[in-house]
């Protein structure tokens, strides 16, 4: 396929997932987009291997026909994308990710099922293969699973770790059932049949059904209400705007706005050359405040040319991006005005991430002037400065280092 092909598609700006197929109407490759317009044309672009390495360069070359499926929200899009690769596991999908690093949900055999993320090299370790009847996954980016998994507790309470009624010889409810993300198995409070309902809806959610769900939670509402069952046909309904009210800003800026940074992550990036000449760009991490040396990283500048700090910025953080064993970011940090972090959001865009991003801007005489970005990280100022001055920093370390050794 060439990107002239793609005209037919008429590409949406929506989120999505998007499929490769080859021969023999054989499913490739399988991933998601905030923009399925734009992440499917980045793979139409000369420097395609550089960007995403030659396995998917390769599909692309294979590629005789593409399908793409809209979803409203970015997390519908994550949800399908785990579930479509479970199904159908493409083989370059396969080959790009070792499933043992990355995490997965699932569902363990009982008659009160526990819900749990795990990581795939835990699975036959710390549960049994035969004590799992639905798993879900892999999911890339850890963080964000349980960030969906809090967002699905709260609409579908559920069982993780308490013992069952019965089992449990204190028969007192459990710390999440007192904040009602249990629905009190611990104490006989839910029938076998009530919980088992929520699992099957819960399994509806993660095999990208939501629209299904809110349409099956719709009649039950209905009937409650005709048999005139207001308290339950009052939980539907409260089940059903939830669910119809999810956004992705959920998904990364939710533990900003309530505080919970007990792992922040920060990563800060700089550019450094002399005259356009052996450019370097840097990444520089803080986790809670702190400096994490050995997460630090030194991108050698290979596409970006002649000085160009917005071409440097892109290739750096698309090669970031691409490293997804990598924890990702609650936060990235950037050096420059308007323009630069205009840049590095579009590159989170079409990469398919919505990673907050801030910029420090400098005055005349290189102190910082002010910080460009989302209001809700008032309180992080002194961090974000901190990271700036500290990728600063590091890019002439850097610089120096690469100018030393091309001169001796």
């Amino acid at each position: 396929m060439k990107k002239a092909d793609l005209k037919k598609y008429k590409l949406s700006d929506s989120p999505g997932i998007y499929m490769f197929f080859g021969k023999e109407k054989k499913i490739l490759y399988i991933g998601r987009a905030t923009s399925l317009k734009d992440r499917v044309k980045s793979y139409f672009s000369r420097n395609l291997i550089k960007e995403r390495g030659p396995l998917i360069s390769e599909a692309v070359n294979k590629t005789i026909k593409l399908e793409t499926t809209k979803t409203k929200t970015l997390l519908d899009a994550i949800v399908l994308e785990a579930y479509l690769i479970k199904k159908h596991k493409p083989i370059y999908n396969s080959k790009e990710k070792d499933n043992k690093s990355f995490s997965f949900i699932i569902i363990t055999n009982e008659n009160f099922p526990k819900i749990l993320s795990i990581r795939g090299r835990e699975i036959g370790k710390k549960i049994k293969k035969s004590e799992i009847s639905y798993q879900f996954g892999p999911f890339t980016n850890n963080n964000i699973l349980k960030e969906i998994l809090k967002i699905v507790r709260r609409i579908f309470p559920f069982r993780d770790k308490c013992k069952i009624y019965g089992i449990n010889k204190k028969n007192k409810l459990c710390f999440n059932g007192e904040l009602g993300l249990c629905p009190g198995t611990c104490t006989g409070k839910v029938t076998k049949k009530a919980y088992q309902k929520t699992v099957k809806e819960i399994i509806m959610f993660f095999e990208g059904k939501r629209e299904k769900l809110i349409e099956k939670l719709h009649k039950e509402m209905n009937k409650c209400a005709e048999k005139e069952y207001f308290e339950q046909a009052h939980e539907l309904k409260n089940k059903i705007y939830s669910l119809e009210h999810i956004s992705d800003v959920a998904l990364i800026k939710k533990r900003l706005v309530e505080g919970a940074r007990s792992f922040f992550r920060i990563e800060g990036y700089d550019v450094s050359h002399t005259f356009g000449k052996n450019a370097v760009g840097v990444m520089v991490v803080f986790e809670d405040g702190m400096i994490k040396k050995s997460e630090y990283r030194v991108f050698n500048i290979k596409t970006a040319k002649g000085g160009d700090d917005l071409a440097a910025l892109k290739e750096v953080l698309k090669r970031r991006l691409s490293h997804t064993e990598w924890q990702y970011p609650n936060l990235i940090v950037v050096d420059g005005g308007k323009t630069h972090i205009k840049t590095a959001k579009s590159v989170m865009k079409k990469e398919g991430y919505s990673i907050p991003i801030v910029s420090v801007v400098k005055d005349i005489k290189h102190s910082a002037r002010e910080i460009l970005g989302s209001k809700l990280f008032g309180d992080l100022e002194d961090n974000i400065l901190s990271v700036n001055t500290e990728s600063h920093r590091f890019s002439l370390a850097s610089h120096k280092k690469k100018n030393s050794k091309l001169i001796s």
